[in-house]
């Protein structure tokens, strides 16, 4: 989570196409995945996919998941409501 962080305040945050399709979907904006970034935790392992390790930052209302490109860029894979 401090990689996460530090990127919030520092570097590049994107958003996938499919995160943005998926944020329109539900109705939540970059405003409520920066919430989860912040107060979120990633409480399992992450996962190896299509050659990049995927985490997910969940609280008990919201999940994102992110990829990090490099040390300064972090991407917006996907998110969803929980509830």
């Amino acid at each position: 989570m401090k990689l996460v962080r530090a990127i919030r305040l520092n570097g590049n945050t994107v958003e996938s196409g499919h995160a943005k399709a998926r944020l329109k979907e539900h109705g939540l904006t970059m405003v409520d995945v920066d919430n989860v970034l912040r107060c979120g935790r990633i409480n399992r392992e992450g996962e190896c996919e299509e050659d990049a390790w995927r985490y997910r930052v969940e609280t008990p209302l919201m999940a994102v998941v992110v990829a990090f490109r490099s040390d300064s860029e972090l991407v917006i894979v996907t998110v969803w409501r929980k509830r």
